[in-house]
C-alpha cells in the first residue's frame, strides 16, 4: 500500500508538470483549479498514510472514505464545468 501511495504522489506531481509545460493546456483557470485540488488530495493521502503507519484501521478507513468522496465530487464538478464550456462554445459557434 505504501508503494501505491508513493507512486500516486509521483503521478500527481507529473500531471501538474505536464499541465504547466504544455502552453495549450496551461491556462490560469486550469492551474487555479488543479493546484488546490492536488494539494487537497496530497493532504488526504498523507492522512491515510499516517493512519496506516500508526496502525489505526478506523482512522485509515475514514481517511480513505473522505478521500473517495472528495474525488467523486471533484470529478462531478469537472464534468459540469466541461458541459458548461461545451454549451458556451456551441452557442458561440466556435466548436471545431
Amino acid at each position: 500500500l505504501l508503494e501505491l501511495l508513493i507512486r500516486n504522489a509521483r503521478w500527481e506531481a507529473g500531471i501538474l508538470k505536464i499541465r504547466c509545460d504544455n502552453p495549450e493546456g496551461c491556462s490560469g483557470q486550469v492551474l487555479n483549479q488543479a493546484v488546490p485540488t492536488m494539494q487537497r488530495i496530497h493532504e488526504q493521502h498523507g492522512l491515510l498514510l499516517d493512519a496506516i503507519c500508526a496502525g489505526e484501521p478506523e482512522a485509515a478507513r475514514k481517511a480513505a472514505h473522505d478521500h473517495l468522496v472528495y474525488v467523486e465530487e471533484a470529478l462531478l464538478e469537472q464534468g459540469k464545468e466541461n458541459t458548461r464550456l461545451e454549451r458556451a462554445l456551441r452557442r458561440a459557434d466556435l466548436t471545431p
